[in-house]
């Protein structure tokens, strides 16, 4: 008995092992599929972001593309392909080149070389992305003429944004005027640039990233801001004048009757005021100068720099009115005030302009404008 359970308990063992013996044979092919078919899969995967990655660049590609095709260059033509290739045999700096544009007007481009440069070529490019298709050849003379001013300012009244703002000890002999079309909205892009002259050299390319920024900003500005007074300091001696009241020199006698500032909300501004002039001796009587100008302003929260655009610019005197006036997008006057030009705390606005006269570095005039919130 105790042989015949054995017997039976041997092959019953015999029976379980040819049965797990079939299933994995039966399994092992499944196995090896499942092996075979990782690596298909894997290059597929590699196939799929290859295709993704050339519709990033295409993308990125198409991105440049419209960028480039929004961009208005005075004296530019816009040409398909890569621009030349520079031999680098003269050279090109772009001193205090700004990082900044704005909505229509766009930005300016300063250069300089030692060589006596007559054009550049200049090409577009989005952010981390692939340049454009095609690149503009500037003729600096043309690009230089720009529009033509409707009217004739007389003039010679210094602005508080004036364009003799000091930034430099040393002027920049070019600047290349770069305008957008209406389809070029606040954000960021590149450009390549090289210059080069009559007899076919060209510098080596340059880039510059460029962020364009939207009309308004900081609501610390924005409002309606009355001068109370001005200082002006010159070689080390400072002079101090009061709104509304006489100031008389070796000359004459002048008085700021009124000079107000108004930052709307809308990025649009006005700056205007009333000046009295008289001479010591009575000879030529009183005269009078009341201004108005006008345009746009751009000042992003957390900017030290303030953009002003002016659209016009009015004077009017006891001769008559002079005035110029711009289209969008064809201004010349286009002011980004350094560093420090502009301070606001609570209440009160102090502007600061400061200039090199003859170009040593220091700021042999100072002025400051104290401005209070109405």
């Amino acid at each position: 008995m105790k042989d015949y359970n054995k017997i039976s308990l041997s092959l019953m063992l015999l029976i379980v092992f040819l049965q797990f013996t079939s299933c994995g044979k039966d399994d092992g092919p499944e196995t090896k599929q499942e092996v075979i078919e990782e690596p298909i899969v894997e290059q597929e995967e590699e196939e799929e972001e290859e295709i993704v990655e050339e519709q990033e660049e295409e993308l990125s590609s198409e991105e440049s593309n419209a960028i480039s095709d929004n961009i208005v260059i005075v004296g530019g033509t816009k040409i398909e392909g890569a621009p030349p290739v520079p031999n680098e045999a003269i050279d090109l700096t772009l001193p205090n080149v700004s990082n900044t544009g704005v909505l229509d007007e766009g930005f300016s481009i300063p250069i300089s070389s030692g060589a006596d440069i007559t054009g550049a070529y200049i090409q577009f490019k989005a952010v981390d992305g692939e340049v454009s298709d095609s690149y503009y050849d500037v003729d600096i003379v043309e690009n230089q003429e720009g529009p033509e001013v409707s009217g004739k300012l007389r003039k010679g009244r210094k602005s508080r944004f004036g364009k003799n703002l000091a930034q430099t000890a040393k002027m920049t002999e070019t600047e290349l005027d770069i305008d957008l079309s209406s389809n070029i909205q606040p954000g960021e892009f590149c450009y390549i640039i090289c210059v080069y002259d009559d007899a076919g050299n060209i510098s080596a390319p340059q880039e510059v990233c460029v962020t364009i920024q939207a009309w308004g900003g900081n609501a610390d500005l924005v409002g309606t801001w009355g001068l109370t007074r001005w200082e002006e300091t010159y070689q080390g001696m400072t002079e101090t004048e009061i709104v509304g009241e006489e100031n008389c020199y070796e000359y004459g006698c002048d008085t700021t009757e009124f000079e107000k500032l108004v930052f709307n909300a809308d990025g649009t501004f006005e700056y205007s005021g009333r000046y009295i002039f008289r001479d010591l001796d009575g000879q030529y009587g009183e005269e009078f100068l009341d201004f108005i100008e006008t345009g746009k302003w751009s000042y992003p929260e957390g900017s030290e720099s303030l953009t002003i655009v002016y659209y016009s610019i009015s004077e009017t005197d006891e001769d008559g009115t002079y005035e110029e006036v711009y289209e969008a997008g064809d201004s010349n006057d286009i002011i980004t005030t350094p560093s420090g030009f502009l301070e606001i705390t609570d209440s009160t606005m102090v502007i600061t302009e400061s200039y090199d006269d003859d170009g040593d570095g220091n700021f042999e005039e100072v002025y400051k404008a104290f401005y209070e919130k109405n």
